[in-house]
């Protein structure tokens, strides 16, 4: 683990105000400690972990820098890109017996090889890798609670948390995504319709986008749970400027069954299967 030594010297510096030159610092020293990256040239080592008990700094190559490449992104996109040419092996890694057993021995590392290749944009080896995934990571539908996961031929009860988020961040990301989280967040979204009060698990979510030119709200929903299907059950549309002057479509035909609920909401009344809702203003239509 990296983390001994690099959150010690984090900590000091993390008494000063301004976050962004915090980082600065703190980047600055741990390429010089910890990740020796030269402003140019190629990477030297990085450090697997430091104990400042004994004074001891654990080094590693390439695979403990690339360790660091998906939370350094956000910061620095471009030292985190050169980590990860650094740590990317020449080809990606091939069907065989070897390889199954690797990955079960840790999922994690695998479905993190999957996630930076993602956020580097490195589209012919996130596909490789995904498709090994599709081969090897045994994905499974659960039909009877609506749920998806990789079980990694594992055997165990439950689906490994840190290695299905790896997978499914990458799966819904795209190159840079994680870096625009942080650079170039959607803070208008707070504002604007939102779709809240889902009587999950009953009710699933696979949709809610919101249109500011059409000023329109698409909602699709599904049925996580088959016990549940054909139920009725309710969710809330809220953030709206005048929710009287509402206009609800279902499936594309005009939906009654909906009333304002508060000053900036309405709620929606339906049933528990695969709909699509569109909220808009009347005089839009």
């Amino acid at each position: 683990m990296i983390s001994a030594g690099l959150s010690l010297r984090l900590h000091d510096l993390l008494y000063q105000t301004d976050t962004h030159w915090v980082f600065e610092r703190w980047w600055k020293y741990a390429k010089q400690h910890y990740v020796r990256l030269p402003d140019a040239g190629p990477l030297e080592w990085a450090a697997w972990y430091y104990d400042p008990l004994i004074d001891y700094l654990c080094q590693g190559g390439s695979a403990a820098a690339g360790a660091l490449v998906f939370y350094l992104s956000p910061q620095h996109y471009d030292d985190a890109q050169r980590l990860y040419e650094e740590s990317r092996p020449p080809q990606a890694m091939r069907p065989s017996s070897e390889l199954r057993n690797r990955l079960f021995a840790d999922p994690r590392v695998f479905a993190a090889g999957l996630l930076t290749a993602r956020e580097m944009g490195d589209t012919a080896r996130y596909q490789a890798l995904h498709a090994l995934a599709e081969q090897f990571c045994e994905p499974t539908w659960d039909r009877e609670h609506g749920e998806f996961s990789y079980r990694f031929g594992l055997g165990e009860p439950y689906p490994r948390g840190q290695a299905n988020a790896c997978i499914m961040a990458a799966e819904a990301g795209s190159k840079q995504a994680w870096w625009r989280i942080f650079n170039e967040p959607n803070l208008r979204k707070f504002n604007q319709p939102t779709v809240c009060g889902v009587d999950f698990p009953r009710l699933g979510i696979s949709q809610a986008i919101y249109d500011e030119k059409k000023e329109t709200l698409a909602v699709s929903t599904y049925s996580p749970d088959p016990w549940m299907t054909g139920t009725a059950t309710t969710f809330t549309v809220d953030h709206l400027h005048e929710p009287a002057q509402s206009r609800v479509l279902c499936d594309g035909s005009l939906y009654e069954e909906w009333r304002v609920s508060g000053e900036t909401s309405i709620q929606i009344k339906v049933e528990v299967q695969d709909h699509a809702y569109l909220v808009v203003k009347s005089e839009g239509q």
